[in-house]
This record gives structure tokens, sequence and C-alpha cells, in this order.
């Protein structure tokens, strides 16, 4: 048990990222405030960084950013993960966390967890926890500070706050109209809490009903509640009926629900929305394929260890498309494998299973993403190997939309590299590296290419490459000719080839002995904009040239599918401090692009960059500006 009190843990405890998740029209400032409450001889100063998001205009409601306000109706608690979640302070108010905390601990590596909890009175109630955060403080070389980044409790109990507004116009067939939250996007399924108004003959003095403007016949419904469930995902739904409980119009946003917090938004429907077939979803198209590592993360690569599995010649097609309408019940996908005539396509939508590991998945499953209404992306599992082409349609009540293609053919095929006791080193690192003993194959993917493309090679300045100790590589050969041989050269992928391939290396015996350097990766383009609610950090290595010496660069660049226009970008690096300007510039080429170059005079760190830009956006075909602003961390290692 850590029960020795010789040393102190300077906790910097302050709402850093504070739930900055904002809603769509929203751009909430980022700024660098002075740092507080770092002991005098503890070497270190925490220092305080809030940053924003920024999310692209969509069909979700999100919640509102965190205020002060809200922060401050909570009761805050350290506690201990390693001795049972031992309270290490009680009763923490967000005055006492904004100025800065001191904590007297013992010497050893403490695991920590802040969280905050509705009040129940003027004491915390456990069973409430709205928000949290874990730190780590290694007090093994004295003080440390530590910054807790709160997000929403992945427990909680606590409820959250609905605040919409729908604007309509009245046509004489509406008598009836159902409004709040449900569990999904499909009218007829369950609700968690609904209201149901009707004419009587009119609007006029209905509960939750209110004139918005009497020349264009526009009304409007506020619905409102502070006992939502708790945390997650669910629907804002309204419906339009007739006299004959017929449905005339749905419309649905998903709404996302955060403990402890308000999400708002302010909804104006069209005039044809009624008794119409949604109108089509434009922009269809495929914006990343990726490739399979049993179901997790973006993989550029795959290692077999034996046989290879059905599930490894499956990969996810991420769909993306512009939602036009207010009244679809979801979206219909339709993908047909063009290398089998006179297939049936695959039909994919909202009630299509979803499956979260590869090998339980069938190819045409939805891997993640919805197609429920208002949805704009969509992910499905598709075999490598074949070729594919896609429509999307909206469909309500009423019928469906027109079909609309996807831009591109989709394709991704896999080529295997039986390695024959070889190995693969597929990174910089030094333990980035295949081992003989268990990994019997490697596996890349690629997509079909108007030119050839070449295979894994030998050569030591690629990664990844292949080779195998005290042997030089010879060639590939096509694994199926081996049996019984002689076996066919491989020199290439062909030009348009869109099967799998599955080839073998052929090893020559000799003396050759290879020294490998080690290698560093280049420095990383980031999308400093895209996400702003935790600051990203950037790896940039040393370069030494003479040894000792640094130098290099750092080169951020902006999203510019999301901001078509950015000008006035400027930056400061700051130094390890977080106080001390290093230097700074701007940019006015409007390509959303700046670069840090390294002088001679840095250590290994890492230190924060405030970078802000104006951009231009469409409000109502008004050409607007807006600035936004934040943080990012680059992290320089030896």
């Amino acid at each position: 048990m850590k029960h020795t009190f010789s040393t102190f843990l300077s906790a910097g405890l302050v709402l850093g990222a504070l739930m900055a998740i904002i809603s769509c029209s929203n751009v909430l400032d980022a700024s660098l405030k002075d740092p507080s409450g770092s002991s005098a001889d503890s070497g270190k100063m925490p220092v305080l960084y809030v940053s924003a998001s920024v999310s692209a205009p969509s069909r979700t409601i999100l919640p509102s950013d965190w205020t002060e306000e809200r922060a401050s109706a909570l009761v805050y608690q350290i506690t201990d993960d390693d001795d049972s979640d031992a309270v290490i302070a009680d009763k923490l108010t967000y005055a006492e966390l904004k100025a800065g905390l001191t904590l007297y601990l013992a010497v050893d590596t403490w695991n920590l967890t802040l969280t905050g909890y509705e009040k129940t009175g003027d004491a915390a109630d456990p069973t409430k926890p709205v928000l949290s955060a874990k730190a780590t403080a290694d007090l093994s070389g004295g003080a440390a500070a530590v910054t807790f980044n709160l997000q929403p409790a992945a427990s909680t109990q606590a409820k959250g706050d609905v605040d919409v507004s729908v604007t309509f116009y009245d046509i004489d067939e509406i008598k009836k109209i159902s409004y709040g939250l449900f569990d999904s996007s499909d009218a007829s399924a369950g609700v968690v809490d609904v209201k149901k108004v009707e004419k009587n003959p009119g609007w006029n003095g209905v509960d939750g009903v209110s004139e918005a403007n009497n020349v264009t016949n526009q009304w409007k419904i506020q619905y409102t509640t502070d006992a939502a469930a708790a945390g997650g995902d669910s629907f804002f739904g309204v419906i339009f009926y007739n006299d004959k409980n017929q449905v005339l119009a749905t419309y649905f946003d998903r709404i996302r629900i955060d403990a402890g917090n308000v999400s708002e938004a302010v909804i104006k429907l069209e005039k044809d929305i009624y008794n119409k077939i949604p109108a089509a979803p434009e922009n269809f198209a495929v914006t990343k394929t990726i490739f399979n590592d049993d179901g997790f993360g973006d993989s550029k690569y795959q290692v077999i260890n034996g046989t290879t599995l059905a599930a490894d010649t499956l990969y996810k097609a991420v769909f993306t498309w512009d939602d036009k309408s207010d009244n679809e019940t979801g979206f219909v996908i339709k993908i047909t494998d063009t290398d089998n005539a006179g297939s049936v396509a695959y039909t994919v939508n909202s009630s299509t299973a979803t499956n979260e590991a590869v090998a339980d998945a069938a190819a045409g499953d939805l891997a993640d993403g919805s197609l429920a209404a208002g949805s704009t992306t969509a992910t499905i599992w598709l075999e490598t190997g074949k070729t594919y082409t896609a429509t999307i349609n909206a469909n309500n009540s009423f019928g469906d939309s027109s079909d609309v293609a996807c831009a591109d053919e989709i394709n991704l095929f896999t080529v295997t590299y039986q390695l024959d006791e070889g190995q693969v080193k597929f990174g910089a690192a030094a333990g980035d590296v295949t081992t003989a003993a268990a990994d019997t194959a490697f596996v890349l993917p690629y997509n079909k290419s108007d030119t050839a493309q070449p295979l894994l090679s030998a050569d030591t300045a690629d990664i990844p490459h292949v080779f195998r100790d005290n042997y030089k590589f010879y060639e590939w050969q096509n694994t199926a000719s081996m049996t019984p041989g002689p076996g066919t050269p491989v020199t290439e992928i062909a030009a348009s080839n869109a099967a799998n391939m599955d080839v073998t290396a052929v090893w020559q015996s000799g003396l050759t002995v290879n020294v490998t350097l080690p290698s560093y990766s280049k420095p990383q383009n980031v999308k400093l904009f895209k996400d702003l609610i935790n600051a990203q950090v950037i790896e940039a290595p040393l370069r030494s040239t003479p040894l000792g010496a640094v130098n290099g660069s750092v080169t951020v660049t902006l999203d510019t599918t999301t901001y078509t226009a950015l000008f006035n970008m400027e930056y400061t690096v700051y130094g390890l401090d977080g106080i001390t300007p290093l230097t700074d510039g701007i940019t006015d080429d409007g390509a959303g692009e700046l670069e840090w170059t390294f002088n001679d005079t840095l250590t290994a760190g890492t230190y924060p960059v405030y970078v802000k830009a104006d951009y231009e956006f469409t409000d109502n075909t008004v050409t607007k500006t807006e600035t936004l602003s934040g943080y990012l961390y680059i992290k320089i290692t030896e």
C-alpha cells in the first residue's frame, strides 16, 4: 500500500478540453491561459490548454459546449485506481480545480481518476457520475504535474437536457403531430419520450405549438426535457399525420445525449416535405477502403500465422453522401459484383446486421455507421479481389428517390507474400519486424491501377521490405505454380489487375551480410482543425547532421475537405515551459499549410503550438467569415 508521504504531486487539475463538443454552427475560440497551481521547487510548470471542436453541418444534434456554470454544478473526487478506488481528494469544487491543487503523495507511480458527480443537496451523488478522466503520475523523480482532460463518464445514471425547436409549414391535411425522443428513426419503433398534439380546429391554443409567422402560415414546436436518457445516442423525430392516421411526412435527427449537459437545435422544415418521395442524395462516393486486421484499426498490412482464413479476404469500404431531403425514413445502398454477370446486388439498409469482428462478417453486412434518416456515412464489408459498383437512394412511405451511382468502381485486392522462413521489416522502429518462427505470410492490400505496380522488394531503403538472414532474395513465384513446379516468376502486379494474388519468396544461399541503419519516419501531416476536442500530438525525431545538432521541420496541413477557403493562418510555438514563445509565423497563401523548422538549440521534449486562422462558409447563401483556433503538441524524441 502507498503510505509514505515524502514528496508531492503538483496537479494542474484544470478542466482542460472540458467536453469541447459544440453544435454545428458554433466556433469556440481556444486561448492559452497562465499556468497555475505549480510548486515553486517542482522544476515543472503545469500548463492549461483549452481547445475547441468545430463540426461540419450535419443532421446530428450535438451537446452544447461545457460552461463554467455547468462545471461548477458538479462535485469532484480523485481516486487511486491501484488501491480499489481509494479516495485521494474529496469534495473538490470547480473553483479549486481551476485555481490548481497540490497533493502530497508517497514516492510511487500513481494511476488516478478524477470524477465529477451530480449534487444531491450539497454532497456528491456517487450513483450519478457526469465527467471523468484518468491520469498517471510518476513521482520517482520528485514533483510532477498532471492535467485531467474531462469527458462524459463511461458509466453514468445522470441525465441530460434537450432543447429543440421545429418550425413547419401548416397544410390542411395535417391533423396530428407526434414529436420527441425515439429509439430509432423507424416511426413504428419504441419511444423514449414522445408528445402528441392535435389541431382543434387550428393550432392556436394547442399546448407546445406557437405561431412563428402568420403570413407564411409557419408554426413552431418547442420540445424540452431535463430527464433525457443518460448518455449515448437516440433520435429526435417529428411525424405529421392526416385525419386517417396516415403519415404525411417524417423528420428524424440523431441526437447525442450528454449527461449533465444540454443538446439543442433549431430545425426549419421546408414546405414540400408532405406527400412527397424524398429528394435523392448527392455526391455518393467511397472515401476510404480499410483492409481488415481482425476488425480493429485502419490496417496497412496483415501478418498470417499459419493458414489464411476466409476473414482475411474482407475489407471495409467507407461510403459517404450528402443528405438532400428532410423527409426520408432511411437510405438503401445496393452493391453489385461486376465480375459475376447477372449476380444479385447486395441490398444494405438501416436494419442490416452490424458486425464488429471480421471473423463474423459476411460480405455486404454493415461494419459500422448507419443508413437511418439523416445519416451521411456507412461502412460496409466487401470481399477483396472483386470489383463492385454501388448505388444509393433515400426512401419513405411514399416511395424511393432516384438511384445515385457511386462516383467510382470499388475494389481492393490483396497480395499474399509467402515468406518461406523470411521476414518483413514493416516499420521504422527496431521491433517492427515479423518473426520467422510463427509468421508464414505477409498480406498487403492494393487498389486496381491503370499502370503496373511493384511487388514487395528486398530493398532495405523501402518500408516494408522482405529479408532472410544469411540468404539473398532471388524472386517471387506464383505459389500455385510451385507444385509440382518449376514455379512461374512474378515480377509485378499487372495493370488493371483486381484479383487477389499469392506469391512465394525464393531465396539464395550465400555469405552476404546485410547492415540496416536506423531509419526514421518523416514528419507527419495532421488535419489540425478536423477535431480539436483533444490537441493532437505529432512525434518528430531529432535529425542529427552533424551528430548532436538538431534540424528538421514539421508541416501541419488543413483538412480542405471541410474548409474550402482558409487565410490569415498564424501560429506560435512555445518552449517547454509552455509560456515562452520560441517562434511564430503567418501564411496568407490560402493553402492551409504552415511549417515550423527546428533550429539547432532545441532539445527533446513536448512543445505546444497555438494556431489561429480565418475560414469562409455559406449560411443561407450568404458568405461569412469566422475564426477558429486551437492547439497541438509537437513532441521531439531522441
